[in-house]
């Protein structure tokens, strides 16, 4: 997905051999790994963020575990988003943290020069042609490859190591009206600046997102999320409504636990109108009002086998276990 997109994201991918070659679960050696790549991220200290993705993902969220943070401004906004980042750090079941936020990063950027392009008898889309075909890469034919079902696009583009540093940059040449080559060096002025905080909005509000995966002992966002928000009890938390108004600090419990509410609160709504449709039918067999009653009086009983039998594996009661029940 786009946040394992960009220049700075790199992945790993690991295959394991098939099920039956192997003695581990893929969950199980995902829980294994994840302490190794944790020490060696922790071990260099660049600030990188490392995270075990299993394959394939969960539902259509940015993580397991997240907390929308909204504000008035950005600097309150980080700020919660920090002390949230804190308070997960703390649980032992959360991990691979991370929040919307890019680390400052600086940029290189060239401008150029009227004046000296001028005399240079250089003309500025050429110099913004070439610097863009160098740094970002360029079509610039189709090649008809027999082996190939559709034409494969030629880019033209400096190496990775040519391309890398100001100094190295500056061996790029234009040509002039005259057709001598003019460095580009010489028409352009070097300008080192930040690049720009990138600003998330949802629904319209500015949004930092503070996301991380849940493994260990609660497998399960709930259940952390129930450990955590009576330790964020100073903080205005909502559970599965936007905020209305975002003129002061509110946090937004977002990610699996979303999804898991829409589903509950649908399957409940469905094993509601399910006992309905299925009194009405009985009533219309039999001709009775209280017989139903007694029949499905029974309906009940399927907690005694439900509750226990989770408790006894430990498993935790997931939406399967809602279908189950309805059935």
């Amino acid at each position: 997905y786009y946040l394992r997109q960009g220049p700075t994201v790199a992945d790993l991918q690991v295959n394991l051999v098939e099920k039956g070659e192997r003695s581990r679960r893929s969950h199980d050696v995902a829980l294994a790994l994840r302490p190794l790549v944790t020490a060696a991220a922790e071990k260099y200290d660049i600030g990188a963020s490392v995270k075990v993705a299993e394959v394939p993902p969960g539902p259509p969220v940015l993580s397991t575990l997240v907390a929308e943070v909204y504000g008035p401004t950005p600097e309150a906004r980080e700020a919660k988003a920090r002390e949230l980042m804190e308070r997960f750090a703390e649980h032992p079941s959360v991990v691979d943290l991370d929040w919307s936020l890019r680390s400052p990063q600086e940029e290189l950027r060239y401008s150029v020069n009227p004046e000296r392009a001028a005399l240079a008898g250089v003309e500025k889309a050429s110099v913004v042609q070439a610097l863009t075909m160098g740094l970002r890469g360029q079509v610039v034919t189709q090649l008809d490859a027999p082996d190939a079902r559709t034409p494969v696009p030629v880019r033209v583009q400096l190496a990775r190591a040519a391309r890398s540093g100001e100094d190295r940059l500056e061996g790029l040449h234009v040509t002039s009206r005259t057709g001598a080559l003019v460095p580009v060096s010489q028409v352009v002025d070097v300008e080192q600046t930040r690049v720009p905080q990138v600003i998330d909005r949802k629904n319209g509000d500015p949004v930092v997102y503070v996301m991380a995966e849940v493994a260990g002992g609660a497998e399960s966002p709930v259940y952390a999320i129930l450990d955590l928000k009576d330790e964020l009890a100073e903080t205005t938390q909502l559970f599965t409504a936007q905020p209305g108004s975002t003129e002061e600090v509110v946090m937004k419990w977002d990610g699996e636990w979303q999804i898991t509410y829409e589903v509950f609160r649908d399957l409940g709504i469905a094993f509601a109108g399910a006992l309905v449709l299925i009194y009405v039918l009985i009533v219309a067999w039999f001709g009775s009002f209280s017989t139903p009653l007694v029949m499905m009086a029974a309906i009940p009983l399927t907690l005694v086998g439900i509750a226990p039998g989770h408790l006894i594996f430990d498993a935790f009661f997931t939406a399967t276990s809602m279908i189950g029940m309805i059935a």
